[in-house]
């Protein structure tokens, strides 16, 4: 991110103050890495309300510290704060609730776990990772392209209206990926491993 900020200010946001949000925001990100893995450990604990009420916290908190910022008068830099710091809680907060979760259900916490075990699975898991990774990342760009060119050639202005626009409609996809996340953790509990027939029934209802 810190590589290329600077020409994006220049190229994409028009403004060489864009540079600064952007190590923010990353920084932010950097922190909120923890809580894909401890959202995951939580679902694997059958925390699923925990893991409901934990999204919609981050998300009521963040609408409230860049709702807030904004209003006081901060404007766009109090956005990218408040956005910031909602990314970095998301993350303490997942990890923190994951290992109390995990030391009470299993018995230990990720980090007491000896990477020793895993090296029959090296390779496996180090092919996953990259893959999982180049998966993302193509898909990240598939998704921000258009506001990529637009920004480009429109200026920040444009991509703010076409944002919240587009962010309006995605709106009803988020219940969607919810209920994806708690029903997709519940699947191997019913079904025989070797019996795909078993499945379509169960699956009828959430897919619809």
């Amino acid at each position: 991110v810190a590589a290329p900020s600077s020409w994006a200010s220049q190229r994409v946001v028009h403004g060489s103050y864009a540079a600064g949000w952007m190590l923010l925001v990353s920084a932010g990100y950097l922190v909120r890495s923890f809580a894909s893995t401890g959202q995951s450990l939580l679902l694997a604990c059958e925390r699923f309300s925990l893991v409901a009420r934990l999204q919609i916290g981050v998300n009521v908190l963040r609408t409230i510290l860049v709702g807030g910022a904004v209003l006081a008068g901060f404007g766009v830099e109090g956005a990218v704060a408040g956005t910031a710091i909602a990314l970095a809680i998301d993350g303490l907060v997942s990890f923190l609730l994951a290992a109390r979760a995990s030391q009470r259900t299993l018995g230990g916490t990720m980090l007491s776990v000896r990477t020793r075990t895993l090296a029959e699975d090296r390779r496996g898991l180090i092919r996953f990772l990259l893959w999982s990774n180049y998966a993302s990342r193509v898909g990240l760009f598939a998704k921000q392209c258009d506001t990529f060119i637009l920004g480009w050639s429109s200026g920040p202005a444009t991509v703010g209206i076409y944002s919240f626009a587009r962010a309006l409609i995605s709106a009803a996809g988020r219940l969607v990926g919810g209920l994806h996340s708690v029903v997709f953790q519940t699947f191997p509990r019913y079904f025989p491993p070797r019996d795909p027939g078993a499945v379509l029934p169960r699956v009828r209802l959430p897919a619809v």
